[in-house]
């Protein structure tokens, strides 16, 4: 390593170790709570700025601007939401550091490519967000709103199915998750067919009243959901679209995943040629 490159990255960690001195002074953090209150009263605005950055880039014209706009926008007051996530929320049982294939007890934890988002910029940031899902009527859809309403995300949006008690007409998806330990990697087991989401469409969600009412700043969504059926990739495409109609930005993660059955990512390569040119 050259003299000068060690000299920089040496400076770089004395800047870093003064603001972590700096930080400690100012709030004295005594526990795990209270420093992760101190990082979002740090990182907070700035994300704010970030994402209002990003919006004014993708929209046009600066939040300061009162002249008239078209439609409502996500950085108006009014929205309701700061984002929102459209997917699939799994029940995530973890049997901690043990084999899921002999496992006697697991953790029971909500999991789901594109709600983790949202649940993130909730619990770190303090953002208004919901989940836009659906849920099988019966004790676990209950479990699974309840550990998503403990994130502090709203969940208000999603659809609620009816059930016949054995998962014919649809069921809670599940999936279970062991830890990798050295070389050997995590492993994952996911029972998702015939879910309340995948069997969901656009005439079940009310796209309109969310983003042209309610407001929404911004929509996460993904290539996991859209992999799962056409209704799936059909119901995307209508958010996705309405969505953009009020002026809210639209991600959109492919997150790959070759686990996942060739079907499926047929469906998920059919459902990507539309939208991968809609998003932000």
């Amino acid at each position: 390593m050259s003299t000068a490159l060690m000299a920089k990255r040496k400076n770089r960690n004395t800047k870093g170790a003064a603001i972590a001195r700096a930080i400690l002074e100012e709030y004295q953090p005594q526990t795990k709570e209270d420093m992760q209150d101190a990082i979002k009263d740090i990182f907070g605005p700035m994300f704010e700025s970030m994402l209002q950055g990003e919006m004014d880039s993708h929209l046009g014209y600066d939040s300061n601007d009162h002249g008239y706009k078209a439609t409502k926008t996500l950085l108006d007051e009014e929205c309701k939401y700061d984002a929102v996530s459209l997917g699939e929320v799994m029940l995530r049982l973890d049997p901690g550091e043990g084999r899921i294939r002999t496992a006697r007890s697991f953790h029971a934890w909500e999991g789901g490519g594109e709600y983790n988002v949202v649940r993130g910029l909730r619990r770190c940031f303090g953002m208004n967000t919901a989940v836009i899902t659906a849920f099988a009527d019966n004790e676990v859809g209950m479990l699974m709103e309840d550990l998503i309403l403990q994130g502090g995300v709203d969940t208000s949006l999603s659809k609620w199915v009816k059930t016949d008690g054995i998962g014919c007409l649809c069921r809670n998806g599940i999936k279970f998750t062991e830890r990798g330990f050295g070389i050997r990697g995590a492993v994952g087991c996911s029972d998702r067919g015939n879910t309340a989401i995948s069997k969901a469409g656009p005439e079940d969600f009310d796209f309109e009243y969310i983003f042209g009412e309610l407001g929404v700043r911004w929509l996460h969504t993904g290539g996991i959901y859209a992999a799962l059926s056409e209704q799936s990739c059909e119901t995307v495409l209508s958010a996705i679209k309405t969505a953009k109609k009020y002026g809210t930005v639209v991600s959109y993660d492919l997150n790959y995943r070759p686990s996942n059955s060739s079907t499926a990512y047929r469906t998920f390569s059919i459902g990507c040629s539309g939208l991968i040119s809609t998003v932000n």
